[in-house]
């Protein structure tokens, strides 16, 4: 319960913050800014072997270097393995499995430009987010089927930095990293189905973490 009181007390810290800032906006901003953006990011753009997700986000500045960005991403992942054993050519055992994995999440972040040269801007930001992931997985052996069954719930503050290529006026690219430090709740079901029973452990797990994202590519559209 104090988590999630702390958690409350930040986030209404957080808009407070951000109302406030709006509110003064019309004596801080030029006329000639593009005060909104839409931004694509794709998640772990080098790791060619996989994708790990993306992120769509609204950003909304208040003056020339400092916005507030609000953005869902989400990540899918269905994954096939089969395991076989020979022995001189004979087949001994056949293992079959599948699994799969859901990811999605919500965030605000406060952006600010930090250094700016020639058409590369350096920049820097923090804020608050959850997100919820959910994976099943099923493995088939000659003694019987388990399942896996997993749940997490996280909340989070990130703090990115990155740098941004305006390619035109009103179009960038980015790279962006980041960390962040979460507080994670996860619910697992382990069941093992064989001939003679059925065998099911349930676990409860709750940690603080601090993680780091994976490099994030980024296109902006500016207006």
């Amino acid at each position: 319960m104090k988590i999630k009181k702390i958690f409350f007390l930040l986030t209404v810290v957080f808009f407070s913050s951000a109302i406030a800032t709006f509110g003064q906006m019309e004596n801080s901003t030029k006329n000639d800014i593009n005060r909104f953006a839409v931004l694509f990011q794709v998640n772990d753009f080098l790791r060619f072997s996989g994708f790990d997700g993306a992120a769509f986000s609204g950003e909304y500045f208040f003056t020339e270097k400092s916005g507030l960005r609000i953005g869902v991403s989400t990540a899918y992942l269905n994954s096939d393995v089969s395991t076989s054993s020979f022995v001189n050519d004979t087949l001994q055992y056949s293992n079959p499995g599948n699994g799969d994995r859901t990811k999605i999440g919500v965030s605000a972040i406060f952006v600010r430009n930090l250094i700016e040269k020639n058409n590369l801007s350096f920049f820097a930001g923090a804020g608050i987010s959850y997100w919820y992931n959910k994976s099943n997985s099923e493995n088939i052996d000659w003694t019987g089927k388990e399942n896996n069954d997993s749940s997490l719930n996280a909340f989070g503050f990130p703090f990115v930095a990155g740098v941004e290529w305006f390619v035109k006026k009103n179009i960038s690219l980015s790279l962006e990293y980041g960390v962040s430090f979460n507080y994670k709740r996860e619910e697992r079901t382990q069941t093992r189905i064989s001939d003679s029973n059925t065998v099911r452990n349930n676990s409860v797990n709750k940690s603080y973490e601090l993680d780091t994202e994976s490099i994030k590519m980024g296109l902006a559209f500016y207006f």
